[in-house]
């Protein structure tokens, strides 16, 4: 009786700039917690006029069991916001698990990083009308949010500005 063998790709992305080489790891999970490191690789690989490839194909991976998962994890970040995405899986605890059934034997997971950058805001708040000048408030209250593809908004800060008399 043999056991039919399974690949597993992995594809790194990234949102913005380009960054520094990455280490990712294949490792052993069981119930979405992490278990022992597989295979690691590094990327970028180079093709041979020079190209980078930003993916890697783990290949004779035996198969899971129904108590034992496979996980994708980023070695290295840097200054990026990591999140994964794939087929035959789910994300947990900043991880990427990859579930196994029959006739899924060749998952692929995308790694994707974006680059925090900081960004200048100019906010200003223009009354529409006037009737009303004398029942304006003293005070605003901004929310500032920030949604990264595919997630929930997130607020990151709030801003409190004040008018004087002249609502200046």
């Amino acid at each position: 009786h043999t056991t039919k063998k399974i690949s597993i790709t992995v594809n790194k992305v990234w949102i913005g700039s380009e960054g520094e080489p990455v280490t990712i790891g294949l490792y052993e999970a069981k119930y979405g917690q992490l278990g022992a490191r597989i295979r690691t690789v590094d990327l970028p690989k180079t093709d041979e006029n020079g190209q980078k490839i930003w993916s890697h194909t783990w290949d004779d991976i035996p198969p899971t069991y129904s108590y034992k998962e496979y996980a994708i994890k980023e070695e290295t970040t840097g200054d990026f916001t990591t999140s994964y995405s794939g087929t035959f899986g789910y994300v947990n605890n900043g991880l990427f698990i990859i579930q196994f059934q029959t006739g899924n034997e060749s998952p692929e997971v995308t790694v994707t990083n974006l680059k925090q950058q900081n960004v200048t805001l100019k906010l200003s708040k223009v009354w529409a009308d006037s009737r009303f000048e004398n029942d304006r408030p003293d005070h605003l209250k901004f929310r500032l949010y920030r949604k990264i593809e595919g997630g929930e908004p997130k607020q990151i800060d709030e801003f409190l500005i004040e008018y004087d008399n002249n609502n200046n």
